[in-house]
């Protein structure tokens, strides 16, 4: 749930800055874990909601990755030039 979140506001920002020629691939790869998020996360939502019988699981575990998405695009993001 939090992937899609994530990968969705940075799908066109992230393969302009690298080597031209990993374009496609950083971009496909980047679409291939939001459609997989976007394919999971309802079962995993279903299964806290069955278990607990309240939602409030399911935005606690949003949270979390929200939190663990900021904390690994803070450590890795850099305004450089990664690859030449």
């Amino acid at each position: 749930m939090a992937g899609v979140a994530h990968q969705s506001s940075c799908l066109g920002s992230g393969p302009d800055y690298l080597q031209r020629g990993l374009d496609g691939l950083i971009l496909g790869l980047q679409a291939t874990a939001g459609n997989l998020a976007g394919a999971i996360s309802p079962v995993v939502a279903g299964a806290i909601l069955m278990r607990t019988g309240s939602f409030d699981g399911v935005f606690y575990l949003i949270v979390a990755l929200l939190v663990v998405s900021a904390v690994i695009w803070n450590l890795f993001a850099t305004g450089e030039k990664v690859i030449n």
